[in-house]
């Protein structure tokens, strides 16, 4: 089975949570909980394994899956995998992402313009989650930045198991984002060292506490 390369990012939450029930209206709880206090402590980086498959038409296929018990904690983990570091690199990285279990906040998606220097990984991500949002982040040798918090994308497609495209586009150090194959957003990257062109690329999956691990799997698939 191929091995890749993953991280676990450690989000520390502003607002200590208790371990009391979360309430009915679940939804709302947990996107306000998100918008409002997603901020990253460390990142610790890990190896394992990750399926890889084709679908039936031969396009690669990844699946990220766990139940393991030991992500759960009071901040959120998030694991990510380079799957492709060939050259030369594209200036368009796409794919078809859906999330079949686990928290509706939960993000999961791409990361892009991905590099090693002095041994330190740096990269660009999109995620997406199951209520239509999305975030703009930067992993920067063991610090993540928010770019663009959790906003509301009217061309994402809401709920478990529903598939939606994300496409990310690199020209003159601009980065256009498209959803479903809608223009939603662009950015440029201005946090030292500053990553304006291509890269290895992979996909990446966050796990907040609110997860029931391990009574209950975490899943998100990748077709490319």
């Amino acid at each position: 089975m191929t091995k890749f390369i993953f991280a676990v990012c450690i989000f520390l939450f502003s607002t200590i949570l208790s371990s009391c029930d979360v309430p009915e209206d679940h939804e709302w709880y947990e996107r306000d909980w998100q918008e409002d206090n997603f901020k990253v402590e460390t990142i610790i980086e890990v190896t394992e394994n990750f399926k890889q498959s084709e679908t039936s038409d031969g396009k690669k296929k990844y699946v990220f899956r766990t139940n393991d018990s030991k992500y759960i904690g009071n901040d959120t983990v998030c694991a990510w995998s380079i799957t492709d570091s060939s050259t030369p690199y594209p200036t368009t990285v796409s794919a078809t992402v859906s999330r079949q279990s686990g928290s509706n906040i939960a993000g999961h998606g791409i990361l892009f313009a991905a590099r090693k220097s002095g041994g330190k990984n740096y990269f660009l991500t999109v995620m997406i989650n199951t209520t239509g949002m999305y975030m703009i982040g930067k992993h920067s040798a063991g610090t993540f930045n928010i770019l663009q918090n959790w906003k509301k994308a009217d061309s994402l497609k809401r709920g478990y198991g529903v598939q939606n495209s994300i496409e990310v586009t690199i020209s003159g150090g601009i980065f256009r984002i498209y959803f479903n194959g809608v223009f939603t957003d662009n950015f440029q990257d201005t946090i030292a060292p500053v990553l304006s062109s291509g890269g290895a690329h992979g996909y990446i999956v966050t796990i907040p506490p609110t997860e029931n691990l391990p009574q209950s799997f975490v899943e998100a698939t990748f077709i490319e």
